[in-house]
């Protein structure tokens, strides 16, 4: 969000399949929602969820999203969109958006692999966080902790801005002062 505003955006939307927010225990959408409530009015954004997956019923799934999709994008209209969908520059090219013309299009977890396109976004380390993860799994060993953690403990390793294809640097407007 901060690279975002600092890029000129102000109308920043956010678009997560339902089964992603909850794996991710809504970390995102309350990030994003927390966001919204200290921008003026006039440039929150609610959150779009969606089924994303279910292989059985995938073709149906893919149509309903592009509709709550295209539903949400005209009713927002977001200058960027955060998503993790690997769906939404396919429906933004089927309903007629340019991406960056018309919005942009932000990843939170990007791979360190080179895609046709790049999107941008945030990527994540994977080598370092497969190494936090065996080192916090070898000192629990030599401790001699087993099971499931009384107090589970979470580790961040922090990912990299990519400014990549699918945002451009807008028009610099007012920076939102936030009060303390």
């Amino acid at each position: 969000m901060r690279e975002l505003r600092s890029l000129g955006y102000r109308r920043i939307g956010l678009v997560i399949p339902s089964g992603m927010d909850e794996r991710m225990d809504r970390l995102w959408s309350s990030a994003y929602r927390s966001e919204m409530v200290i921008v003026p009015q006039s440039q929150s954004i609610p959150v779009l969820n969606f089924e994303e997956d279910n292989p059985r019923y995938r073709e149906s799934y893919y149509l309903e999203g592009r509709k709550l999709f295209s539903t949400w994008f005209r009713r927002h209209r977001p200058e960027v969109i955060i998503s993790t969908s690997h769906y939404l520059l396919q429906w933004a090219d089927q309903l007629g958006y340019s991406v960056p013309g018309d919005f942009g299009v932000v990843n939170p977890t990007l791979q360190e692999k080179p895609e046709a396109r790049q999107v941008s976004g945030i990527v994540e380390p994977s080598r370092q966080i497969g190494q936090a993860a065996a080192d916090f799994l070898v000192s629990m060993m030599q401790r001699g902790e087993c099971g499931i953690p009384e107090s589970p403990q979470r580790v961040l390793i922090e990912g990299k801005w990519l400014q990549g294809d699918t945002i451009e640097e807008r028009k610099p407007t007012a920076v939102l002062q936030v009060a303390p």
